[in-house]
C-alpha cells in the first residue's frame, strides 16, 4: 500500500497511482480507501493522526476533534427541525 496508512497519504496515493477500472469495486470505489482508518499510534477512529500523520495523536476516540475525519459529527444527522416534519399520504393535504 503506501508507507504511511493515514487517510493523507492513502488518498494521495490513490490520486498519484490510480487503478485501472477493472480494479475499482463496482468501477468507481478504489479499494485502497474502502477500510477504516485508525490512528497508527492508538488504534483510535476518530484520532486525528488517523487523518493525518502531520496532526499529533490525542489518544482519544471523542467525537468532533478538530482534524479528524469525524470532526463534523452532525453530517448526516438530522436537525431538530427536519426530524419534525411529516410528510402526508400522496394526494392528500397535510391537515386533513
Amino acid at each position: 500500500m503506501t508507507e504511511c496508512s493515514c487517510f493523507r497519504c492513502t488518498k494521495e496515493l490513490c490520486e498519484r497511482e490510480p487503478l485501472a477500472e477493472d480494479q475499482l469495486l463496482l468501477g468507481v470505489v478504489d479499494p485502497r480507501m474502502n477500510r477504516m482508518f485508525l490512528c497508527s499510534e492508538c488504534g483510535n477512529k476518530r484520532c486525528p493522526h488517523a487523518a493525518d500523520h502531520r496532526n499529533l495523536c490525542t489518544r482519544s476516540n471523542a467525537p468532533g476533534q478538530p482534524g479528524s475525519l469525524y470532526a463534523d459529527q452532525s453530517i448526516g444527522r438530522q436537525s431538530d427541525d427536519a426530524a419534525q416534519v411529516t410528510t402526508a399520504a400522496p394526494g392528500r393535504p397535510e391537515n386533513a
